[in-house]
């Protein structure tokens, strides 16, 4: 039953596509005036179902991007399935454009760093895609990338109950396949598997029947996509190496994360090399300039060396003197008294130093003959002259 019955507002221009669940008609809004894709469920959901379908499309319906498809509206035909009117983007899906040639790794970064960046800010809203593909991406007539059916396979998946895994074997992600816990980073994978079929031209995945594929998912590392086409940056070798690992928390956090990596790539191109090379100076060709700079440097440390050497010193020299002196002086007699002494004429008295520095000297002995002749004189004047206070020898 077309949606022109069900409402009287859209009428079916032609059929797009139909799968398994869905089918996508080309329609016209008879209000607006506009051309729309109305999506319509082949079953319904249930009426328990219906506000939370309500809800979710609501949610969709604010997501602002100019990489996701608008929806417009949502209803219900008289059966009680449900459809979505949706932005319309003329062009073709990837899908088609696949299977004519690969694509650069030029415009392959650019479109799946915009797909990033629109995942992202629908991850932001709660919502996760669930189904990220090349059917579900298409390509507008100025090569701009639009992401539809945003949450569909989820919700399905969530109102239905059923245990078969839903969306296209080869782009889901291994948490998908083992009915875990699902979050951003699914899509992410479901991206790289994207990228990667867009660089390469062939799926990283692939098998015989669904069992095959998806033991690949879960075990196999794909082949790195510069082996298949060498012309792509081996940059890209890291960047869908981390989209499509197995743990979740080894890929990138979040869309912008991975959507910054891509337009590094699209600028640099084969400027980014696979491995970061580091360049230690002493591996690099020798320079005039380089062996100034190290000859400076020599003469700077023997500089150094010779100045702290000379320091030292000088404050060894300071130091020393003082120290030596304390420790020559005995304990408690760190200052040297005066000392005097007392004759019988207290005028006299004077200390005993200087009074040993003023004795006069004896005369020397001039000849032994000298000193027989005159030996009363010298009796007398040692007499008459006080004792030394002092060694003369010592004076001497």
């Amino acid at each position: 039953m077309s949606p022109k019955v069900q409402t009287g507002r859209y009428e079916i221009i032609e059929t797009l596509g139909c799968g398994a669940t869905s089918r996508v008609d080309k329609a016209r809004d008879m209000i607006i005036g506009r051309t729309v894709a109305v999506k319509s469920f082949l079953q319904g959901f249930g009426r328990n179902s219906e506000q939370q379908f309500l809800s979710e499309a609501q949610t969709i319906g604010q997501l602002s991007h100019s990489s996701i498809a608008q929806l417009y509206d949502i209803g219900t035909d008289t059966g009680g399935a449900p459809f979505l009117v949706m932005e319309f983007v003329s062009g073709q899906n990837l899908e088609q454009l696949l299977g004519h040639s690969r694509i650069s790794f030029t415009t392959a970064a650019i479109w799946a760093a915009d797909l990033a960046s629109a995942l992202s800010c629908a991850h932001r809203a709660g919502i996760i895609h669930g189904d990220v593909k090349p059917s579900n991406i298409r390509v507008t007539e100025d090569d701009k990338v639009k992401l539809v059916d945003f949450g569909i396979a989820r919700f399905a998946s969530q109102v239905t109950g059923s245990d078969r895994v839903l969306g296209t074997p080869a782009y889901l992600s291994p948490e998908q396949i083992e009915g875990k816990k699902q979050d951003g980073r699914s899509d992410l994978f479901s991206l790289g598997v994207v990228l990667y079929e867009m660089i390469t031209g062939v799926r990283p995945f692939t098998g015989d029947s669904l069992g095959d594929v998806c033991a690949q998912i879960l075990t196999a590392t794909p082949i790195p996509p510069t082996r298949l086409n060498p012309s792509a940056p081996a940059a890209l070798d890291r960047i869908i190496e981390r989209c499509l690992a197995k743990n979740p928390e080894e890929r990138y956090p979040s869309g912008n994360d991975l959507a910054r990596a891509l337009y590094l790539v699209a600028r640099c191109g084969n400027k980014l090399t696979s491995e970061p090379k580091k360049s230690y100076w002493f591996l690099r060709p020798a320079h005039p300039r380089d062996l100034l700079a190290i000859a400076s440097a020599v003469l700077l440390l023997m500089g150094a060396l010779v100045a702290g050497g000379s320091i030292r010193d000088w404050f060894r020299a300071q130091s020393t003197p003082s120290i030596a002196a304390v420790q020559s002086k005995p304990p408690g007699d760190l200052t040297p008294p005066t000392q005097t002494r007392t004759l019988a004429n207290p005028e006299e008295a004077v200390p005993a130093k200087s009074a040993a520095l003023n004795t006069p000297k004896p005369a020397k002995k001039a000849t032994a003959h000298r000193q027989d002749a005159a030996p009363p004189v010298r009796q007398a004047s040692e007499a008459s002259s006080p004792a030394p206070l002092t060694d003369p020898a010592r004076i001497n």
